[in-house]
């Protein structure tokens, strides 16, 4: 099973992370086009993670702690703090819940296609529209402030 994570270490890996250099943006668009990558050569990676990771008893849980954890998640927790630390990431944001949100903004939709696509009628958008969709959300979606 190991196998199956080789898609997304070597489209998410820590390399592509590095390479983003100092900027979150850039950074963050790495994290989402890395992923998008590799699920528009294995569509099946969401549902595999809804199944199998993110499920109760899902089979490839422990591998993700094994093998995927310290080569994305952490690292990404550990750009966006020092980045934080120098003042390009907003102090009100946790590292750690930033790329929650990034995993939830990426993979939660990929996963759930065939829900949104039904229920909102946008059978359309395709994996590219999406990604383009997250990455504007993720830069600009709202603008301004919002209330405390």
């Amino acid at each position: 099973m190991y196998i199956t994570w080789q898609p997304l270490r070597r489209f998410v890996g820590a390399a592509s992370v590095r390479a983003a250099g100092e900027d979150p943006r850039a950074l963050i668009a790495a994290f989402v086009r890395g992923l998008h990558a590799a699920v528009v050569r294995r569509p099946w990676l969401p549902a595999l993670w809804i199944r199998e990771v993110i499920g109760e008893h899902g089979a490839l849980r422990e591998m993700l702690f094994e093998h995927v954890a310290e080569r994305v998640p952490r690292v990404l927790v550990q750009r966006f703090a020092a980045l934080q630390k120098e003042g390009a990431v907003s102090a009100d944001l946790d590292p750690r819940l930033l790329v929650v949100s990034l995993v939830g903004l990426t993979l939660f939709p990929l996963a759930a296609q065939p829900i949104w696509r039904r229920l909102l009628d946008a059978h359309d958008v395709d994996v590219a529209a999406l990604e383009r969709h997250t990455l504007a959300l993720l830069d600009h979606g709202f603008g301004g402030s919002h209330a405390r």
